[in-house]
């Protein structure tokens, strides 16, 4: 561990571990995995501290760090206020993950950990990107997964098919940075392999975000590159492969949508094949390319062919462009009205050439009203999800604002924008100063994908995708030409204690979800006694929170204790006086004054409640008496 080289392994191996495990359970998503990821690098982080002599760390990288660190710190006094104090724990407990990461990949690393981290993050990647991919090929021996919002698009193992995507958008790019690199040649070859296997992977996501932060990242990469040229070159050897794999498997319709499934084996069965010998190509087509360039060094004359075979294909392109879609203000018009139109349906491939912005567009102005409403200090850590469904205008369920920088605007304020801003900006900024490094420019390509993408969608709510994004960037800040000095043994020292409190809090979150997560599960295979049980000892290890309470109402009502469920509700609701759901739960299960008084609550909290619509068009009790706009939603459909 005192060695350099002896740490970067063990960063590796740590770094392939925690992403492939996280990615694997469901991305991470679940609070249990952020107490088991937590506690795990706070460990590796605290023994770090204590084992190795030679800490270095740079500004920047202190910088990084310190924000993560000042970012929760602010979450947690934002607790004073927040209207939803049970979901702004949860949020804390998982920047916890997002600071034992930094810290651990800063104690483990070094000058010679930049390369090590990115080869850590793809080799994870790709495990989780095969085995998505295998996923869709074999439903027969897999498994079928399939969600009804938008069946047959790829979401398993992450849990979310856009968060899928950009996982595969990340392993692409450091997949072709690797192929493209003067790395070792059979290395090259097994990185070009891999490639249309994250394409696809991709492709079957359905996920425009992701492709569209994929054409981002290949920008910021090739903007930076010193050596752009050999580098597009290089991409032309590779990518024709991956184009083919995407080609060849528009003409496999039944892969896609609800036509995927159990009939559908057969045809992945023989597209994997198809895919395998693709991806043996791509490895001989990089591997005698390699063996070419270091025996044949182009004259000036082919350079500057091939620097005009390129501006005429970008001068093509922009012809092709203006003819299709006109001048630049006809541009600008059809790109506003596409934004602004319905999109095609979730399963469709044709999806991916919508631009739609589906219900974004409704969530991003709330969150910006919310902002607008406290911009200094914000409405609190894990308020957002409160205010959207009071305030909503469409009747999308969501607890994010798909977009990592305007829900910290709207929870943290400006004070929280501008932490997050400057501790992203920060590896971003030692990239570019390191963009000589030969792996560097590939890696900012990834993490401008991310940034982009984050600022679009719920990124940083799945911890294995923005644990790869914060590896990526902690692997630039360790590039970076910036003096390193040796961090003195008293600063070690209050990493290590900040390992041990990262620990130590994340023990107790791991306890109180693990018995949460236990009560789910009872619940969902019937033993409802049980869940009443795991949820009880779950209240007591978080006693602020009514998660526990809704699950112990949920039990008794299907045991048929209507007394023990109204009860646990109203426990529920002194816990949090905004939660919706608690107060319908107590409207459904009380009578007289009480149900009328619980409904109109529950409305007021969430107006275009499907829910409470349901159950005041069937129910004839007096406690929907005053509510009959709500019934006349409830007929048309609401949102």
């Amino acid at each position: 561990m005192r060695s350099l080289p002896a740490a970067s392994a063990w960063l590796f191996a740590v770094v392939v571990v925690t992403l492939a495990w996280t990615g694997f359970a469901n991305g991470g998503f679940d609070p249990p995995a952020w107490g088991w990821v937590a506690l795990g690098l706070g460990a590796i982080g605290l023994v770090g501290a204590l084992l190795r002599t030679d800490v270095r760390c740079s500004v920047l990288q202190a910088v990084f760090v310190g924000g993560l660190v000042l970012l929760t710190a602010w979450a947690t006094v934002s607790l004073a206020w927040t209207s939803d104090r049970t979901l702004g724990v949860q949020d804390v407990l998982r920047d916890l993950v997002y600071i034992a990461a930094a810290v651990t990949a800063v104690l483990l690393g070094a000058r010679t950990a930049t390369t090590r981290l990115l080869d850590a993050v793809m080799v994870a990647g790709s495990i989780v990107t095969a085995y998505s991919l295998a996923t869709r090929f074999f439903p027969d021996r897999l498994g079928v997964y399939s969600n009804p919002l938008g069946p047959g698009r790829l979401f398993n193992p992450l849990g979310y098919w856009n968060g899928q995507g950009m996982l595969a958008v990340i392993t692409l790019l450091l997949l072709a940075g690797v192929a493209t690199s003067r790395r070792r040649p059979i290395l090259r070859a097994a990185a070009a392999a891999v490639m249309p296997i994250a394409a696809l992977d991709l492709l079957f996501t359905l996920s425009r975000g992701s492709v569209l932060a994929l054409g981002v990242g290949v920008v910021a990469w090739l903007a930076i590159d010193p050596n752009r040229l050999r580098t597009s070159a290089w991409l032309w050897v590779c990518v024709p492969w991956t184009l083919v794999a995407v080609w060849h498997t528009d003409a496999a319709r039944t892969l896609f949508g609800s036509k995927y499934g159990l009939v559908s084996a057969s045809t992945g069965h023989r597209l994997a094949w198809q895919v395998l010998l693709l991806a043996a190509f791509a490895a001989a087509a990089v591997y005698l390319a390699a063996f070419v360039e270091g025996r044949w060094h182009p004259s000036m004359t082919v350079r500057r062919v091939y620097i005009g075979s390129q501006v005429g294909v970008l001068i093509a392109a922009a012809v092709v462009a203006v003819s299709v879609y006109g001048t630049p203000p006809q541009m600008a018009h059809s790109l506003r009205q596409a934004l602004e139109g319905p999109s095609t349906q979730a399963q469709d491939p044709a999806r991916l050439l919508s631009l739609s912005l589906d219900d974004r567009s409704p969530i991003w102005r709330a969150a910006w009203d919310d902002a607008r409403a406290h911009p200094l200090r914000g409405s609190g850590i894990g308020s957002f999800q409160q205010y959207w469904y009071e305030h909503r205008s469409v009747a999308a369920d969501t607890d994010a604002a798909h977009s990592a920088y305007l829900e910290a605007f709207a929870e943290l304020g400006i004070v929280g924008l501008v932490v997050l801003t400057a501790t992203l900006i920060a590896p971003l900024m030692a990239g570019i100063r390191a963009r000589r490094h030969p792996a560097v420019p590939a890696a900012v390509g990834v993490y401008v994908a991310y940034l982009f993408h984050t600022g679009i969608d719920w990124d940083w709510l799945l911890p294995a995708l923005t644990m790869a994004a914060l590896f990526t960037a902690c692997a630039l800040l360790s590039a970076d030409t910036e003096p390193q000095p040796a961090l003195h043994r008293s600063s070690q020292w209050i990493l290590a204690g900040t390992g041990v409190v990262v620990a130590v809090i994340a023990t107790f979150g791991l306890l109180g979800n693990r018995d949460l997560s236990a009560a789910d599960a009872a619940a969902g295979r019937g033993d409802f006694r049980a869940a009443a049980a795991e949820a009880r000892s779950a209240a007591r290890w978080q006693p602020w929170s009514y998660l526990p309470w809704l699950t112990i109402a949920s039990a008794e009502r299907a045991q048929d204790d209507a007394n023990a469920a109204e009860q646990a509700y109203r426990t529920a609701i002194r816990r949090d006086g905004g939660n919706w759901d608690a107060w319908f739960g107590l409207a459904t299960i009380s009578s007289g004054h009480s149900r009328l008084e619980s409904l109109r609550t529950a409305r007021r909290l969430n107006p275009l409640s499907t829910q409470i619509a349901v159950f005041c068009l069937h129910d004839p009790e007096p406690g929907c008496d005053g509510l009959s706009q709500l019934r006349d939603s409830a007929k048309t459909g609401p949102g």
